[in-house]
């Protein structure tokens, strides 16, 4: 366990305003200390009974605290910019004070809403939290920068290594006294060392050069080439939040082994920085041997390079078939490696057959994979899941299905992962004279939910434990029907939820329930009044459901455009889920306000989230059904919830 002053500490600034924007604050304050371990400090919580506010934030910004995280919003900004009396700017000229003190002091800014001109968004890469959807994932980067700057790790001798189990505080135990970063180095300061890929002193360090315009192949580039070890400097990734984003790419593209230049028509003819990044390689290239490569000239569309020095480079071309570029790059950057796409074309037929959706050919392609490959293949895989705005949904699927058979990482038999749902009020139900009106508010304690409804794979342990109880229709022998480890386990009914709940909180020492029809609905809809979990407008790529799914449960987790804000998946479409409480059409006429448990009477139970064969209308948040307890269906499923 780490102790308070290992973690990163951080000032939470903000500008006090409406309800929703404090709960908010609130929420990345609990977030931050519960999911990461950041000692985060706001003024609610933190400062004593009569301590004095000035003293307070004098303390902790002026001396205690390795970051400053200034919440961006108009009001905010307004207070900054006229000197407006109050917290956030004194907090800011505290704040400012330090920094000009102490280099490696950060102001952050957390970019909740506003003006993209403020001057608090221009010269520093910020973290943008203004899309609800993508909180996780903000909130996940903003703590690693925190911990990388915390840990300050320094590379070894030649041979160090990072393992894969390394803790936090096994990588600020790295041996010290590490040569400086340059061209001839191994590695880019903390940020390999953090993301635990192995240290050798001659691994290569790669600059990424791109057009905002190709931003989505450039991504793919980054996730393959990192997928086989290689250290990569991607702004995306490699900026930390605070930091002086034109210094640290000159320093980066002085500091790199290769710079990969991305051609396109928008790269060639765009004015501006990108321009700047090649001018800079180019003034490199002209200190290296002639037989050394630094620029790697990649066309990701047909274009013609119009500076004569890239003209004298041999180029490589990731159309149209992306495979083959790939491996000419890694023939350069790792020419000893064992590449998914390697030269063998073994290798780039099992990739090929792994993607195919076919069962046939996956379970072959598993076959020949070694265990210490599977790792790497499995990561890929899920690369191509998390990015639903680059793949279309037949490879999202075909996605899922491989990684079922190598193994899904992201399911554990015994533990689930769960997302914290903040304390508060939230809108539940609407207007009209159906079983979901009134429209009413209700105030809900925290409490954690699933990110992903109960798999087939994960209630398989539970069967496995307890041979007596019995296994769902389609299953043979304690096993689910093929190819559908990873899918929700369905044909379960409300007494088989109960009964996986109490035997999963006896192995866990944690209690695990159902969770309430309030509690269900938050986690949909949050605190906006949505009406589906991604927002106001029906997509129907965003959800499996009859408009656009493929007629059949699918893997978890494969609409991750889909999620509501709080990162919950699958919580429109796929499969209808259990809730803990008792069904009446008339109950939101007279629920109690504060975390109501549904009506006291009553024969049927509450289920919700429409499923894969049913209309958008069902997949509305606010839509509520009713089951017998020991009802059973082929689009009927779970998910669990905890208490805090």
């Amino acid at each position: 366990m780490h102790s308070k002053s290992d973690s990163p500490k951080v000032f939470i600034s903000y500008k006090w305003q409406d309800e929703e924007h404090n709960v908010w604050v609130e929420r990345l304050y609990k977030d931050l200390r519960a999911k990461y371990g950041v000692d985060a400090q706001l003024d609610r919580y933190e400062v004593d009974f009569g301590e004095s506010f000035g003293d307070y934030m004098t303390s902790r910004i002026d001396r205690e605290c390795d970051a400053m995280l200034f919440v961006i919003t108009p009001a905010a900004v307004q207070a900054v910019d006229k000197s407006l009396s109050g917290g956030v700017h004194f907090e800011m000229q505290l704040a400012n004070a330090r920094r000009s003190r102490e280099q490696d002091f950060r102001i952050i800014g957390i970019y909740r809403e506003g003006n993209e001109n403020t001057a608090y968004l221009r010269d520093h890469r910020y973290a943008d939290f203004r899309d609800d959807s993508l909180y996780e994932q903000n909130l996940k980067e903003l703590a690693d920068s925190l911990w990388r700057r915390r840990s300050k790790p320094k590379l070894g001798g030649q041979g160090s290594e990072v393992s894969l189990d390394m803790t936090r505080e096994d990588l600020t135990g790295v041996v010290e006294n590490a040569p400086p970063f340059g061209r001839g180095t191994s590695l880019a300061g903390g940020i390999a060392m953090y993301s635990k890929i192995p240290v050798d002193m001659h691994d290569q360090m790669i600059f990424l050069s791109y057009a905002h315009e190709d931003i989505e192949i450039a991504k793919r580039l980054y996730r393959d080439l990192s997928a086989e070890g290689l250290t990569l400097w991607f702004d995306q990734e490699s900026l930390l939040p605070g930091q002086k984003w034109k210094v640290e790419i000159k320093n980066a593209i002085e500091n790199s082994d290769y710079f990969i230049a991305l051609l396109s028509p928008h790269s060639i003819s765009k004015r501006g920085y990108v321009q700047k990044e090649l001018h800079d390689a180019l003034e490199i290239l002209e200190q290296c041997p002639e037989s050394d490569i630094f620029i790697i000239p990649v066309r990701v569309k047909e274009c013609r390079p119009s500076h004569h020095k890239l003209h004298e480079l041999q180029w490589v071309d990731l159309f149209p078939f992306y495979s083959n570029g790939l491996r000419r790059i890694l023939q350069v950057v790792r020419p000893q490696a064992q590449t998914f796409d390697n030269i063998d074309s073994k290798a780039s037929q099992t990739w090929e057959d792994l993607t195919s959706n076919d069962s046939t050919r996956i379970e072959a392609a598993v076959g020949q994979i070694g265990d210490q490959q599977k790792g790497g293949y499995a990561k890929r895989l899920l690369a191509i899941i998390s990015d639903q705005r680059t793949n279309d949904l037949q490879t999202c699927i075909a996605a899922g299905n491989a990684i079922e058979m190598l193994g899904d990482p992201r399911l554990d038999t015994l533990e689930m992962e769960m997302i914290q749902i903040p304390e508060g009020t939230f809108t539940m139900g609407t207007e009209g004279d159906g079983d979901e009106s009134p429209r009413h508010d209700v105030y809900l304690n925290a409490f954690e939910i699933a990110k992903y409804p109960l798999t087939n794979i994960q209630y398989k342990a539970f069967l496995n434990a307890n041979p007596d109880h019995r296994e769902p229709k389609g299953w043979n022998k304690r096993t689910s029907p093929a190819g559908k480890a990873n899918h929700p386990v369905v044909n379960i009914s409300w007494k088989d939820a109960q009964a996986y709940a109490e035997w999963l909180s006896k192995q866990r020492g944690k209690h695990y329930r159902l969770p309430t029809e309030a509690e269900w609905e938050k986690a949909a809809r949050g605190t906006d009044g949505r009406t589906y979990p991604w927002g106001n407008e029906f997509d129907p790529r965003k959800c499996n459901t009859i408009e656009g799914g493929p007629g059949d449960t699918t893997p978890v987790g494969i609409y991750p455009e889909g999620a509501s804000l709080y990162g919950v998946a699958d919580m429109a479409g796929n499969i209808w889920e259990w809730c803990e409480d008792r069904y009446s059409s008339k109950y939101y006429e007279k629920s109690e306000n504060r975390n109501p448990n549904g009506p006291n009477k009553g024969d049927k139970r509450v289920v919700r989230g429409g499923a894969c064969r049913a209309s958008q209308g069902d997949a509305r948040c606010v839509v509520r059904r009713s089951l017998s307890p020991y009802e059973r269906s082929s689009y009927l499923g779970v998910r669990f919830s905890t208490p805090p």
